[in-house]
């Protein structure tokens, strides 16, 4: 991929019944953190920071090796000028600084400590197509599993509640330790023609348009991914796990792949 093909995908690239809304923060308290109900005063990137360094750690507006974000449809949605871009970012305050800070920080390094583990062993976990968190973790392993599962509840309720400004119980339920059910999981694939072309995570960071299904004007069930180049992270809740693939719900050692996205 050359350097001038260097993308951020916010759309629906990778798109190949339940309990009822609830949450903290009522709809006329958008600015307050979906998270414990305090002023919200920091906004979450959509793709994690620290990924985006790794991903690009050299962004530049020179012309042919610019950074370009592209939208649903697939049309360019501009440059990407740093980091901290608000390209990259929800469009409106969601989370508190305790909340986005000292609270999920345990989930954001189990999450980079996660992705550093593919990064560093691509080939590996292409061919086994089995995440094993022992080999992530060591010891740490159970407490680290649950942190990395809270990032994505973390990651996927700030993806529902920049559209409906409220969040799922089961939501709230994983990111406070509460016992939550099998409702929410996530799945992992492969872009195999992604990963053919070079195994090495680079040039390539996407998320999806959230999917939710409605009861009535009630949503009961979200779909939502992101992915770091041929890798493929699926959120779902209150959705039936389709036929073949692996959910993992923050309680198993081992994350097994779904099918390849072909």
């Amino acid at each position: 991929m050359e350097k001038s093909e260097r993308k951020i995908l916010m759309g629906k690239m990778l798109f190949h019944r339940g309990v009822r809304m609830k949450s903290l923060v009522k709809k006329d308290e958008y600015s307050k953190c979906w998270m414990c109900g305090d002023l919200a005063d920091t906004i979450e990137h959509k793709i994690k920071c620290s990924q985006l360094k790794l991903t690009f750690p050299n962004i530049s507006l020179k012309v042919g090796d610019r950074l370009i974000k592209t939208n649903s449809d697939g049309n360019k949605d501009g440059v990407v000028q740093g980091w901290n871009s608000n390209k990259v970012k929800y469009n409106k305050k969601n989370l508190c600084e305790k909340c986005n800070s000292n609270t999920s920080q345990p989930w954001d390094k189990a999450y980079d400590d996660f992705v550093s583990f593919i990064r560093e062993n691509p080939k590996l976990v292409y061919k086994n197509r089995v995440v094993d968190l022992k080999l992530v973790y060591g010891k740490e392993v159970k407490k680290c599993q649950a942190d990395l599962f809270k990032y994505f509840a973390k990651a996927f309720g700030c993806s529902i509640y920049e559209k409906y400004h409220e969040v799922p119980t089961t939501i709230l339920d994983v990111i406070g330790g509460k016992n939550y059910g099998k409702n929410f999981f996530i799945t992992i694939s492969v872009i195999e023609e992604i990963y053919d072309y070079n195994p090495a995570i680079k040039d390539l960071l996407g998320c999806s348009d959230l999917i939710s299904i409605d009861d009535g004007n009630i949503p009961i069930a979200w779909r939502w991914s992101q992915n770091l180049a041929w890798f493929v992270i699926d959120f779902r809740l209150n959705l039936v796990t389709p036929e073949g693939f692996n959910p993992w719900t923050g309680k198993s050692k081992k994350i097994l792949f779904s099918p390849s996205i072909k």
